[in-house]
C-alpha cells in the first residue's frame, strides 16, 4: 500500500507517513515509523506508528505515548483534547479549543481544531515549549530547534532549518484568539490553525 504526497502540486507514490493506513510488504515513509497490527475492525487496520517508551520520544509534539498490546509495544498516537474528545462525546484533556491542554505536563499544551469533513471538528493536544514570539523553533520535538511555549506555533517553510514562533490564531473566526492590528491569520500548511504574521 503506497500513498500519494503531493510537492509543488505534483503527486509521487511512497510508503504512508504517521498515522496513515499501511501495508507489512511496503512499510512505511520514514525509519521511526513501524506498520503496526492488525487493528480490530474491518481493513485497513495496519497504521504507521512511531514506537516510544515516553511521550517525549514522540517526535510529534501532537502525539502522546501508549500501550499498544502488540509486539512493537508502546506507540505515540494523537493525543486528544477538547470537545467529543470523551468517549461519553464530552470533553477531555482541554474542554475548549484553543484551550490549555496536558502533553507531557499540566497545561502545557494548546488544544487545535481539526476539521475532518462530515465528521466534525476534534481537537489535538500540540505540545509546546519554552521559545517565545519571534524565536527559533521546530514544529517537531527535535534537536534542530526547541518547541514555541503555549499559545504559539512555529511558523517553518523549510524542514532543514528552524522557524520561528508566532502567535496561533483562528482563521474561520470561530472563538478563537485573533491577530493584533496590523497581522493577518494565516493558514500555515500542514497546520489547521493559523499564525498571526503579515498577510500573504
Amino acid at each position: 500500500m503506497l500513498a500519494c504526497t503531493v510537492d509543488a502540486g505534483v503527486g509521487h507514490c511512497e510508503p504512508p507517513g504517521e498515522f496513515q493506513a499501511c501495508a507489512l510488504q511496503f512499510g512505511c515513509s520514514g525509519s521511526q515509523f513501524h506498520c503496526t497490527g492488525p487493528f480490530s475492525g474491518p481493513p485497513p487496520n495496519y497504521f504507521c506508528y512511531q514506537p516510544c517508551s515516553t511521550t517525549s520520544d514522540c517526535s510529534d509534539p501532537d502525539a502522546v505515548c501508549v500501550a499498544s498490546g502488540f509486539p512493537s509495544g508502546n506507540i505515540c498516537i494523537p493525543n486528544e483534547c477538547g470537545p467529543g474528545s470523551g468517549d461519553d462525546g464530552g470533553s477531555i484533556n482541554g474542554t475548549v479549543f484553543f484551550a490549555p491542554c496536558d502533553s507531557l505536563d499540566a497545561g502545557d499544551g494548546t488544544c487545535i481544531p481539526y476539521p475532518y469533513e462530515d465528521a466534525g471538528t476534534f481537537g489535538t493536544c500540540q505540545g509546546a515549549g519554552s521559545v517565545l514570539d519571534g524565536g527559533a523553533c521546530d514544529i517537531n520535538r527535535s534537536t534542530l530547534a526547541p518547541l514555541c511555549e503555549v499559545g504559539f506555533g512555529c511558523s517553518q517553510p523549510e524542514a532543514e532549518t528552524p522557524g520561528e514562533c508566532a502567535p496561533l490564531c483562528d482563521p474561520l473566526d470561530a472563538g478563537g484568539p485573533v491577530c493584533a492590528r496590523g497581522l493577518s491569520c494565516n493558514i500555515e500548511p500542514g497546520f489547521s490553525a493559523g499564525l498571526c504574521g503579515p498577510s500573504q
